[in-house]
């Protein structure tokens, strides 16, 4: 019962922090989403360090500053700072060599991975929250309910496979990487969530029906693909939860998992739909 208490005053306080950023105003809005991706970034140097001798520090700080790079890009070219972005650009190359560089003179017995490390979370974690950004702040207007609304059907995937899988649950969707999740859960969190997309619409209608509805489904298919993928980096690193910032609830990465593995599809369907 404690720890469900827990989960739940987790749960609230977590809402509040989103719906605040989203929310907030423009200012709000861009530190969620570079808080969204250092949280993220740290834990998953954090994680990649785990078995690769010690949790250095400076490792951490490099991944971190490496993964907010496209979401630095995105926000100084859409505020007019396009001649300092460029600069950044330039620099970027050089950025890559310095990593190596740095590795030359560790003690690390996988360099390249760790190499692997740092360019890896650039594509899973960078480039997905700046493509978010270029979705949100669209010619110079600000349309926040996107994040919101997406969110929200991450967490009614979430929810529904949940209680339909403890509910249904027989058959093991992928128990090597995710034993607790079923083909019923799986089917019933996509169910409820195309049904659910027209309150969605009817409340974030910045899109049609019809582009929510699509959301909805790819939700419901990379959501669960993108939790699976985070649960294969933590099974093979041996550890439950990527970190404790949330108490019941785990890690920045465990909460934004789907989130975020999902984004790079949604840019596509919408812009293919809008050209």
């Amino acid at each position: 019962m404690e720890g469900l208490r827990q989960r739940v005053i987790s749960a609230i306080f977590f809402f509040i922090i989103v719906l605040l950023g989203v929310y907030g105003g423009t200012v709000p809005l861009v530190i969620l989403h570079f808080l969204i991706a250092g949280l993220c970034a740290k834990e998953f140097f954090q994680l990649t360090n785990a078995t690769l001798e010690s949790k250095n520090l400076i490792r951490i700080i490099l991944g971190i500053l490496t993964s907010l790079a496209p979401l630095t890009y995105f926000f100084l070219s859409y505020f007019e700072y396009q001649a300092f972005a460029e600069r950044l650009l330039l620099i970027a190359p050089a950025w890559v060599s310095l990593l190596f560089i740095f590795e030359l003179f560790q003690t690390s017995k996988a360099p390249f991975e760790r190499m692997g490390n740092y360019l890896l979370s650039v594509g899973y974690i960078g480039v997905p929250l700046a493509l978010l950004a270029s979705l949100i702040f669209h010619n110079n207007e600000v349309r926040p309910n996107i994040f919101m609304g997406i969110l929200v059907l991450i967490w009614l995937n979430d929810s529904f496979a949940y209680f339909t899988g403890k509910r249904f649950g027989k058959n093991k969707l992928y128990p090597r990487i995710s034993p607790g999740k079923t083909w019923e859960g799986t089917i019933g969190g996509a169910v409820f969530t195309l049904a659910f997309s027209y309150v969605v619409f009817m409340i974030f209608n910045d899109f049609s029906f019809e582009k929510w509805a699509g959301i909805a489904l790819i939700v419901a298919v990379f959501g669960t693909i993108g939790d699976l993928v985070e649960s294969m980096l933590k099974r093979s690193k041996g550890v439950k939860d990527s970190g404790k910032i949330m108490p019941g609830h785990g890690g920045a990465l465990d909460r934004f998992d789907s989130f975020i593995f999902v984004l790079p599809f949604v840019w596509v369907f919408i812009k293919w739909i809008e050209n």
